[in-house]
């Protein structure tokens, strides 16, 4: 072969990708994948979609239609309590998450929904029960005829269907939950929506009371226990008091210090505190009286305390000075032995006797309230020592009482505080519920289900998507050639050109007269390709051959001879094809006479060219089919007749016949200076390419590459990039470019 093995080292086209932007062009190559894929299998698409809508308006209308009708419960953490009964729950409660899923997993369990379909009596309505009422049947072993069995399969079944079609939906971030029934009756469904909401409430109250309830057994089982135990502990207290002559005077009632009332002091105990307190006393007074005492014997004169606030001893001081005073005025005038003066004298003298038997007097009392005081302390003192004697006696003989009265003690603490517990358990029931009604359910107007809009919009979709997996897993099983990428990847050939497919295309000499349609630019590059792709620039003659017929090589080898033709060469198009001719009827020429008349030797070269409507273009037809035309293609005249046009014209260019199944196009391609292969797009497979390749290669032929045709575009314009869309040129189907090729748009970006 003149390339190599891969043709991505060749720029066959006049632009090339810009490297740099190689993930975005790999992306792209990606999507027009996809959607190539998706045209191709379109029609597979629509029908599954269809069959989806289809489907999904069968079963819609096929459906019963189902209503939901829900209740709105709020569910508190702790129910308000009128009455606070401390210990009623867990000291350490859960955290509210578990305390909710539990208030959830209540509302569905089947001990519920047991409860509401025997208050309801829904075991006997077939309407509830449905297609399943008659194959209720009694449990096995129980008697055939038996009707309490049957009634309990019938509750049985009547409660799975409640809890299969019962929905629990909390609201999220508060305490409400939405009681939700479905059911094809509407008023079946508020009526059991709102049944599940008041037995749940009824539940828990019940709940709630069976367990006040158990309180209540077990504190009156312990309050006989402890009522006896405090009876006898008080029968004996009062025997050993008794029998050890403990009498203690108790207080009236009970007080802080002494709940009970009985735990006063013994009497030995309350004299032996009095007489202390009467001891401190005497003891207080004694020091005062003494002190006063010892006060007056130090004191000479007037100076005792007592003698100062004696009116007595006022009036008496009084007189004495008021005589003394007279008595040193009148001392002035007349001597001391004066009668009168005597007379004086002997005055002040009788008072200064009366103030000296008042001060004795005083000192006297105070030296007799001292001993009084003296003798009442010694007194109080030997009667402590006396008391204490007794009241350490009787703490020896109290212990044992002190025991009985501790025991009785904490036997009537004990007592009263199961009394009191009693009594809160009793009123425990008082407290509100913790779960209330919101909103009770209501008939519903409209059904849940079916849902006409979102079941056909679902079945449409996943039609859509099983047809697209269909559509994939065919693709992925179809191993023919269908993108530029396949040439190279697969027949390891450089790719000359792909030729994209045009719906209703009006054929390759009309096509070619305009230069902007996309074939037009395609065959234009493919001749650039072609050109380059020798040292010699056009090998001559050229074969154009393909793996199988109707796989484009005729429009290939006429296209590829008229864009020659307009770049000034002398091409001579031969229909080489002698068994099928086809080239005569695209240039709307006679096929009288051709290659097969001069093979046989029967004309020449010059008598059988045919100019065309294309200026340097001529045709050489193929004539009258012959009988062997393999034998007419391995004679010596095709050399020599080959030679010939070499010589005469620019370019020879034969239009082959199909590979496969014939002898004649290895013999053409032994004669030619080099072969194109056209293999068109989709239909072919690579094995199938492979084999026609191996065909004419091991008759040494020189194969130059591969023309893709009928492209479906996503290899196309990805890969080379050359194609623009001149005034709405379509592709693909009929897909029209928008503004610029895959590849330009690449570059641009």
């Amino acid at each position: 072969m003149a390339l190599g093995s891969g043709g991505r080292d060749l720029a066959p086209f006049g632009d090339e990708l810009d490297w740099r932007h190689e993930p975005e062009a790999r992306l792209g190559s990606q999507i027009l994948a996809l959607l190539r894929i998706a045209a191709k299998w379109k029609w597979l698409i629509i029908g599954a979609t269809l069959a989806g809508l289809l489907a999904g308006l069968v079963t819609t209308l096929l459906t019963t239609p189902v209503y939901r009708s829900g209740a709105t419960l709020q569910i508190e953490r702790e129910a308000p309590k009128i009455v606070n009964v401390q210990g009623m729950e867990p000291s350490s409660a859960p955290q509210d998450a578990e305390f909710f899923q539990t208030q959830y997993g209540l509302l569905k369990s089947r001990s519920l929904a047991e409860r509401v379909v025997k208050r309801l009596g829904l075991e006997d309505e077939k309407a509830f029960l449905g297609r399943n009422a008659r194959a209720i049947k009694a449990p096995a072993g129980a008697a055939a005829a038996s009707p309490e069995a049957i009634r309990a399969a019938r509750i049985d079944a009547a409660t799975d269907k409640l809890s299969d079609d019962l929905h629990i939906e909390p609201v999220r971030a508060s305490k409400l939950v939405m009681v939700d029934y479905d059911d094809p009756d509407p008023a079946m469904a508020a009526r059991i929506a709102n049944a599940v909401s008041a037995d749940f409430i009824q539940a828990n109250l019940e709940r709630r009371y069976e367990a006040s309830a158990y309180a209540r057994s077990f504190l009156e089982s312990r309050i006989a226990q402890v009522r006896q135990k405090l009876e006898d502990s008080e029968r004996e207290l009062a025997a050993y008091a008794t029998s050890q002559q403990i009498i203690n005077v108790g207080t009236v009632g009970a007080t802080k210090e002494d709940p009970t009332g009985n735990g006063g002091q013994s009497l030995t105990a309350s004299d032996l505190d009095a007489t202390n307190r009467a001891l401190a006393e005497a003891q207080q007074t004694r020091i005062l009286a003494e002190q006063r005492w010892r006060q007056a014997q130090a004191t000479r004169g007037l100076g005792l305390p007592e003698l100062q606030a004696s009116k007595t001893m006022d009036t008496l001081r009084e007189q004495k000075a008021s005589l003394q005073a007279d008595y040193q005025e009148k001392l002035k005038t007349f001597k001391p032995e004066y009668s009168a003066m005597v007379q004086l004298k002997a005055k002040i003298d009788e008072i200064d006797r009366e103030i000296s038997e008042n001060t004795g007097s005083v000192k006297d009392s105070l030296r007799s309230q001292y001993l009084v005081a003296l003798n009442n302390e010694n007194a109080l003192a030997a009667k402590v020592r006396a008391l204490k004697a007794d009241f350490l006696d009787l703490q020896n003989r109290s212990i044992r009482y002190n025991i009985i009265r501790r025991d009785v003690d904490t036997s009537r603490s004990f007592y009263e505080g199961l009394l009191e517990r009693e009594k809160e358990v009793a009123v425990a029931g008082v407290g509100t519920n913790n779960v209330s009604i919101v909103d009770p359910a209501r008939i519903a107007k409209h059904p849940i289900k079916p849902r006409p809009v979102l079941n056909l919009a679902l079945a449409g979709g996943l039609g859509m998507l099983l047809g697209l997996a269909l559509a994939f897993g065919l693709d992925q099983l179809d191993h023919s050639i269908k993108t530029p990428s396949d040439v190279e990847a697969k027949l390891r050939l450089p790719l000359l050109g792909a030729i994209p497919f045009v719906k209703g295309s009006s054929g390759p000499l009309k096509v070619m007269t305009d230069p902007r349609s996309a074939i037009a630019e395609a065959y234009i590059s493919a001749r650039t390709a072609l050109l380059l792709s020798t040292p010699e620039s056009l090998p001559s003659p050229l074969l154009i051959t393909s793996a199988q017929p109707s796989e484009g090589k005729s429009t290939t080898a006429s296209a590829l001879a008229s864009s020659l033709a307009a770049i000034g060469r002398r091409v001579l198009l031969i229909d080489a094809d002698l068994r099928n001719p086809s080239l005569h009827k695209i240039f709307d020429i006679a096929n009288t006479s051709g290659l097969s008349n001069i093979l046989a030797g029967l004309s020449n070269l010059e008598q059988e060219t045919r100019e065309t409507s294309s200026a340097n273009l001529s045709l050489l037809t193929g004539g009258p089919t012959p009988p062997n035309p393999a034998e007419l293609l391995t004679s010596a005249r095709l050399r020599d007749f080959l030679r010939q046009a070499g010589e005469a014209y620019d370019a020879v260019i034969m239009d082959g016949p199909p590979i496969l199944g014939l002898a004649d196009a290895p013999l053409l391609a032994t004669a030619a200076a080099g072969t194109i292969v056209v293999i068109e797009a989709g239909v072919t497979g690579h094995q199938l390419a492979l084999t026609a390749l191996r065909r004419i290669e091991s008759g040494g032929a020189r194969v130059l590459g591969v023309v893709l045709t009928k492209f479906g575009g996503s290899g196309f314009g990805e890969n080379y990039g050359y194609s623009y869309n001149y005034g709405g040129a379509e592709q693909a189907g009929g897909a029209k470019l928008l503004g610029v090729s895959v590849g330009k748009l690449f570059r641009k970006m």
